[in-house]
């Protein structure tokens, strides 16, 4: 069983997964598993998807939908593909493979064409109100975006409320999710669009994907926290991703999520395709490493992993093995 997750921001957007994949024989038995593939795909350079479920389900609904995505597609027209033209294609998997008892999730982030971020006022502000929280008794530069700014000043202007959407000119983000579940009389489809500042899990314990609200202080240090002036844009992304690597393996850990595995990879998707993280992140608790992962990029420009366990590698990445029916995500 694996964990994916999707987090949208006003300014960002992260898709999320573990490693492991569960190998099976013929008969359908547990055969064993590997901690080695990267589970995000890109569907064109502005939407990329994680998975998790039945590989051969997987791969037919990303090929079909990848069929009717362009390259200059929204990331808003997968809300069509999925009224429009869902149920004849999980017809058509049904039909031409015979297989039922399926079942998988996607996540999917990416950006629409449009400079119009959404964002809901009074959940920005609940987040803005961890700043003295965090920092009382400091002095330093709360790092807002001006155009968050200028939108939240444009709705006060306008409302003596606090309360209520207005939009800012940033790029419009997207993060939806996708559910099929196939038994031997019917299926069922379910898709949601998520709203600035919310995010969706699926994990072993879930039915479903979930919907869920990522803590304040978190959210805070991801979209507002104090930026050093020599930060780069990859140091800001390499302390965005130890933040989100630390709460997936405290839910993890708090769950007890064994059949999670390997490490948890977060890519950063952008208008113009998604990036991995590269370096080491450690997991430490009362002083004692308990975890780490090494991420790097071999002179083939290949991406690497080593872990605490002595697992060493190269990543191999799903959308190369859609069609291995041996692979089973869950």
């Amino acid at each position: 069983m694996t964990v994916i997750a999707g987090m949208r921001l006003a300014k960002k957007l992260y898709l999320i997964s573990d490693t492991r994949i569960t190998n099976r024989n013929e008969q359908g038995d547990v055969v064993g598993y590997q901690n080695d593939m990267a589970k995000i795909v890109g569907i064109n350079e502005r939407i990329s998807v994680v998975a998790a479920g039945n590989v051969d389900l997987v791969s037919h609904l990303i090929k079909e939908i990848k069929l009717r995505i362009r390259t200059s597609s929204s990331a808003s027209y997968l809300n069509k593909i999925f009224q429009d033209d869902m149920d004849q294609i999980i017809k058509n998997f049904v039909n031409s493979t015979g297989k039922t008892n399926r079942k998988c999730a996607l996540i999917f982030g990416g950006y629409n064409l449009v400079r119009k971020q959404q964002i809901d006022s009074k959940i920005l502000g609940e987040i803005i109100a961890t700043f003295p929280k965090q920092n009382e008794g400091k002095i330093v530069h709360q790092s807002i975006d001006r155009e968050i700014l200028r939108g939240l000043e444009k709705k006060t202007s306008k409302s003596s409320s606090f309360d209520g959407l207005f939009f800012v000119d940033l790029p419009q983000s997207e993060l939806i999710s996708l559910e099929v579940k196939i038994d031997r009389n019917n299926f069922t489809k379910d898709y949601k669009s998520y709203q600035c500042y919310e995010s969706a899990i699926y994990h072993p314990s879930a039915e479903n994907i979930e919907k869920i609200r990522i803590p304040n202080e978190l959210l805070y240090d991801i979209e507002f926290r104090e930026l050093n002036q020599n930060d780069s844009g990859v140091d800001i992304f390499n302390q965005d991703v130890a933040q989100i690597n630390s709460y997936i393996y405290d839910l993890i850990e708090k769950n007890n999520f064994e059949s999670v595995g390997g490490s948890i990879i977060v890519a950063f998707q952008t208008q113009y395709g998604n990036a991995f993280p590269t370096g080491t992140y450690v997991r430490r608790k009362n002083s004692q490493t308990l975890f780490w992962n090494d991420l790097f990029v071999d002179e083939k420009g290949v991406l690497c992993y080593e872990l605490s366990s002595g697992e060493s590698g190269k990543y191999r990445h799903l959308e190369m093995f859609l069609d291995d029916s041996s692979m089973d995500l869950i």
